[in-house]
């Protein structure tokens, strides 16, 4: 059984076997969570992010959440391909944009925290 839910299938489905067997690269660890790049065997390369932040969800608040996420139509805002929800993980999977994050986008440098 499958547990990663696609929410936008823009990019092709995949599923969470997928992302297991790909090739992956630490970006970061910050705050709310980790998140590595990972490479699927069609080429897609899409950031995983683990959320720690987020483990008080219940599984309904964390789709709530998922779904107003995607509603943002903003040219530096990526929305999710997908998430995964387990009582003590929550994955949230996007598009990786080979020029930075957001943080870079806005400020010009690069930020890196270490929670």
């Amino acid at each position: 059984m499958d547990d990663l839910i696609m929410v936008n299938e823009e990019m092709g489905a995949f599923g969470l076997e997928d992302l297991m067997k790909a090739d992956a690269e630490v970006l970061g660890n910050g705050r709310l969570g980790l998140a590595c790049k990972a490479v699927l065997d069609n080429g897609l390369a899409v950031v995983v992010k683990r959320m720690k932040e987020m483990n008080k969800f219940g599984k309904d608040q964390f789709q709530v959440e998922i779904k107003r996420f995607k509603e943002f139509k903003y040219p530096n805002v990526l929305t999710p391909l997908a998430f995964h929800f387990k009582k003590e993980e929550k994955l949230i999977i996007s598009r990786h944009m080979p020029c930075g994050s957001l943080s870079y986008a806005l400020h010009g440098t690069f930020i890196f925290i270490f929670a």
